[in-house]
């Protein structure tokens, strides 16, 4: 998640959440989600 133009605290929720790592799909669409 630090690759992406995240806000820090949207970043601490997921790891705290337990999300470590983006999923295939996430990570193929994320950026696009993002524009």
């Amino acid at each position: 998640f630090d690759e992406y133009d995240i806000s820090p605290l949207t970043i601490k929720a997921l790891s705290s959440a337990g999300y470590t790592q983006l999923t295939v799909v996430q990570e193929a669409t994320l950026s696009i989600c993002l524009e």
